[in-house]
């Protein structure tokens, strides 16, 4: 079954090619309902609360990652008019397993089974003092006392036999340079890559990058 969340992102970049055919004067291959569909179309950060979960379909995305739709849905919205980071699934509880293993920090260095998910930018540098680049990832703090990433900041992370397409550029390997998280509620070495600007574009791809399971060496 299809995730309903990819064909409704899917529906939104069907939209932007109709508005694109438009502003170039090119008409005769665009649909009759061409129009119609495209006053419907504005910005995620402009929907209601109602139309944003109808437009998640909340209740599949909130059954997909075991959590209560109205707290998925809150969190979701939050993010959008928030001035913070956009990072729909960190600091929210979910019931998808988690791998909790302390692994030792001493080489080599092989992680498996790892949370990753995907933040947009806030305007503010990161926790390492540089501003974020496509190719960065923030990481867990060593504790809520001990404020250190659970990485170094400058280390590389290499995700093995997957990557992350941003913006048509497949990415594996990261700096990390940030912290976040900080209620613990993703594996302990959970990554958060970070995904660019907040635009549009960028809200869906983050929110259809979700969470994902991932392997990885660090050094």
């Amino acid at each position: 079954m299809r995730n309903l969340v990819v064909d409704r992102i899917e529906l939104m970049f069907y939209n932007d090619i109709i508005i694109s055919l438009l502003l170039l004067g090119i008409t005769d291959i665009l649909p009759a309902n061409a129009m119609e569909s495209v006053d419907e179309v504005k910005s995620l950060e402009e929907y209601s609360m109602e139309e944003l979960g109808q437009w998640l379909n909340i209740d599949a995305l909130a059954e997909e990652y075991e959590v209560e739709a109205n707290i998925l849905l809150e969190k979701i919205y939050a993010d959008l008019h928030s001035e913070g980071v956009f990072s729909p699934f960190t600091n929210i509880d979910l019931g998808i397993d988690d791998s909790n293993e302390i692994t030792p920090r001493t080489p080599p260095y092989f992680i498996q089974s790892q949370d990753s998910t995907m933040y947009l930018e806030t305007g503010n540098p990161c926790a390492s003092g540089v501003y974020p680049y496509v190719g960065c990832v923030a990481v867990h703090r060593v504790s809520t006392a001990d404020k250190s990433p659970i990485f170094p900041f400058g280390s590389r992370i290499h995700y093995q036999n997957s990557s992350v397409d941003i913006d048509g550029v497949s990415y594996s390997d990261f700096d990390v340079t940030d912290t976040g998280d900080a209620s613990f509620s993703r594996s302990i070495y959970w990554t958060d890559v970070y995904g660019g600007a907040r635009t549009d574009a960028h809200y869906k791809m983050a929110i259809l990058y979700g969470v994902k399971k991932v392997d990885f060496t660090w050094d």
